[in-house]
């Protein structure tokens, strides 16, 4: 939790860095190929999928208390 709140900028709204975001060949369940389909050249693509990651994460580890 404390390294994926290094990322917000207090709104609720994460950026991580590009290399936190890859995507490799394998499927969703092991962690890759997350994407949301989002156009990965737009400026706002990966804030976008890594608030969502990091919203999914959070929410397993509240879930797992």
């Amino acid at each position: 939790m404390k390294l994926i709140n290094e990322y917000t900028d207090g709104s609720g709204i994460y950026h991580f860095p590009k290399s936190f975001l890859t995507e490799k060949d394998s499927n969703w369940i092991l962690g890759s190929h997350m994407g949301l389909g989002e156009n990965r050249r737009r400026k706002d693509a990966l804030t976008i999928e890594g608030t969502f990651r990091a919203l999914v994460i959070m929410k397993n580890i509240l879930k797992e208390m």
